[in-house]
């Protein structure tokens, strides 16, 4: 799969940190490039709180109306090592080490930023052998400097459909469309691995989406990062017992989710970000062979979790940085 050309995956967050999660300890590592294996006792930037994202930030972000929402995003940058190995073997500094002490250094609450990442998952098996895969942004730059004045979240990603579903929701023994979309794509990175991510697309554009998409079409898409809170904003009543103050608790839970506001007609063969049905179907047999490795690991106790014609009018803000299925299953694409 070296040959498959990495998908383009770019989101880019503006707005103010809300929370910082990292930590320095010194340790004995590996430094690995190319093969080449050199053991050094270095300082080692990580995570404080493993669950948590390295960063979270804030975004106040004004619709057409100027109606304000806000919405929290976090990024995770990976484990960074105050050295590292020179195209010739020699152990020097590693200059992203010192980035990474930089955004250290900015202040929560205060500071503005630009975030640049990719949208990726984090994948892992369970001890009851289940699969687990969690969607997330990877950092790669975070800078106080030459910050746009409005907040936004936003990404764009070159990717295959493997599907396209109403959502449906269920009230109580009743099933109801909502009258959005459901879209699990897949991407590849710059190892020629296949990845999902799954997407939304919001009522007033699907239509369109059904017009211009279908399963294995191989498209470019842009998306808003957005949350949404699921079962909430009702209030617990009861009755009896005892005092009159009302309590402010609500039930439910937010989600953050990835909403297409548009996209280009499905590319053609000549295309470089085209990706044939033969290449995802190679891909994913591969992807099987990965998760059910992983899956044994685990039950062996040896791996650890890895972190591992267009549509819509809306113009993007982000201006980004450089970096088999069962066949009676109709609602999937059949790689």
């Amino acid at each position: 799969m070296a040959e498959v050309k990495q998908s383009l995956n770019k989101t880019q967050l503006v707005g103010t940190i809300s929370e910082l999660n990292f930590k320095v300890e010194t340790k004995e590592v590996t430094l690995d490039p190319n093969g080449k294996k050199v053991k050094v006792t270095c300082k080692t930037i990580g995570k404080q709180d493993f669950k948590n994202p390295n960063i979270t930030v804030e975004c106040n972000i004004k619709d057409d109306d100027g109606n304000v929402k806000t919405i929290v995003v976090g990024g995770n940058f990976f484990q960074t090592h105050e050295k590292k190995l020179d195209d010739k073997g020699k152990v020097v500094d590693n200059p992203r080490f010192k980035a990474i002490e930089t955004i250290m250094g900015y202040t929560p609450k205060e500071t503005r930023v630009k975030l640049d990442g990719s949208l990726t998952v984090n994948e892992y098996a369970t001890e009851q052998g289940d699969w687990k895969s969690f969607m997330q942004i990877n950092a790669f730059q975070c800078t106080s400097s030459g910050v746009p004045e409005d907040d936004y979240a936003q990404g764009e990603m070159t990717c295959i459909i493997r599907n396209i579903k109403p959502e449906i929701i269920k009230k109580g023994d009743d099933e109801e469309e909502t009258g959005r979309l459901l879209m699990e794509v897949y991407h590849f990175d710059n190892q020629g691995k296949a990845y999902p991510a799954n997407l939304v697309v919001a009522k007033e554009l699907a239509d369109d989406v059904n017009e211009i998409w279908s399963k294995g079409d191989s498209v470019k898409l842009e998306y808003d990062i957005t949350t949404r809170t699921i079962g909430g904003g009702t209030k617990q009543v009861k009755s009896g017992g005892f005092g009159s103050k009302e309590s402010k608790i609500v039930s439910g839970f937010t989600v953050t989710e990835y909403n297409v506001f548009r996209g280009d007609e499905p590319f053609e063969e000549e295309n470089q970000y085209y990706i044939s049905k033969e290449t995802i179907q190679s891909a994913m047999k591969a992807r099987e062979v990965m998760i059910e490795q992983l899956k044994k690991e685990k039950k062996e106790g040896t791996n650890k979790p890895t972190e591992k014609k267009g549509l819509g009018n809306k113009a993007s803000v982000a201006k980004h940085v450089e970096e088999e299925v069962d066949e009676d299953d109709s609602d999937l694409c059949p790689f």
